[in-house]
C-alpha cells in the first residue's frame, strides 16, 4: 500500500481497486484452470476489496466513481456466488425485488413484515 498518499483519497481508492484487481484476474485464471475451490474464495477476496474501495469513493470522483467501482464488486461478488453454489448446498439467493434501481435480497422468513431487508439462504 506504498501508492497511498496522505489525504488523497483517490490514491486509496485506487490502491485498494488495484487489488481487487488483480484478484478477479487470479479469480478468473483459477476459474479457466478448472480450480473449482479456490476461485470463488479469490472472487470473494476481490469483491471485498472492491467494497473496500467505495468507503472513499465519494471523494474520489463522486457517485460515478462510485457506481462504477459497486459494478465491480458485483460482477465479483456473482463470481463468488455462482461458483461457491456449485460446491455448497447453503447458497445466497437474490430476487429481482427493485431496491433503488438495484437488486436487493429477500426479506428473511423470521420477519417478513420488517421494512430492513437481510439476505435469504437457501437450503438444498
Amino acid at each position: 500500500m506504498a501508492t497511498i498518499r496522505d489525504g488523497h483519497a483517490d490514491s486509496w481508492v485506487a490502491a485498494w481497486c488495484a487489488t481487487a484487481s488483480r484478484l478477479d484476474g487470479e479469480a478468473r485464471g483459477r476459474c479457466d484452470s478448472g480450480h473449482a475451490r479456490s476461485a470463488p474464495m479469490a472472487f470473494l477476496r476481490g469483491a471485498k476489496y472492491y467494497e473496500t474501495a467505495t468507503y472513499g469513493a465519494h471523494g474520489a470522483g463522486g457517485v460515478e466513481r462510485f457506481d462504477e467501482i459497486w459494478e465491480q464488486y458485483r460482477t465479483a461478488w456473482d463470481g463468488f456466488v455462482e461458483l461457491s453454489g456449485r460446491l455448497s448446498s447453503c447458497i445466497p439467493c437474490c430476487n429481482s425485488r427493485p431496491y433503488n434501481s438495484r437488486l436487493s435480497p429477500s426479506p428473511s422468513r423470521a420477519n417478513r413484515s420488517a421494512t430492513r431487508a437481510s439476505s435469504s439462504w437457501v437450503i438444498a
